[in-house]
């Protein structure tokens, strides 16, 4: 998200801490909203439209997120996010306790903590050594006139 905010948005430090700001203080509302929906439905339904809601935000931002096309949208899709993960670090959690069998609930809750803290590394840290070791440059997909020339040539020589 830093990569994406500084190089492709042009974000100052500034503007990436006010985003990331924005996400984690829109993360209380979405826990919030996770309750509402776990009493009114149940856990396994809000964390199934938590999942949705959060997939179609990550998809549509490089569609909307573009360089010259509005200046601070990324702070909009920070605090969606925020709320995203807010709704879905609530609903996990409730949902693991919901599971755990009865008198069993010291060593998966020692599972859970590994599985959530301990391994939660591991995404970041691949993520670097390929953004760090690849010219990321070369494998834009978002810049559509040079990204889909290539492509449209090959087609009409078809």
């Amino acid at each position: 998200a830093v990569a994406y905010l500084s190089r492709v948005l042009q974000y100052g430090n500034l503007d990436v801490a006010l985003t990331f700001f924005l996400a984690v203080i829109f993360a209380i509302p979405g826990a919030v909203f996770n309750s509402f929906l776990s009493h009114r439905y149940n856990v396994r339904t809000s964390l199934r439209i938590d999942f949705v809601f959060l997939f179609a935000v990550t998809l549509s931002a490089p569609f909307v997120l573009q360089k010259g096309r509005g200046d601070k949208l990324g702070y909009i899709w920070g605090l969606m996010w925020g709320f995203c993960l807010g709704w879905f670090y609530s609903g996990a959690q409730l949902f693991f306790t919901l599971c755990v069998p009865a008198k069993q609930e010291a060593e998966l809750a020692g599972f859970f903590v590994y599985c959530t803290v301990i391994l939660q590394w591991v995404p970041s840290v691949t993520y670097f050594l390929i953004v760090e070791n690849v010219n990321i440059d070369s494998y834009r997909i978002m810049d559509a006139p040079e990204a889909t020339e290539p492509v449209c040539k090959r087609v009409r020589m078809i």
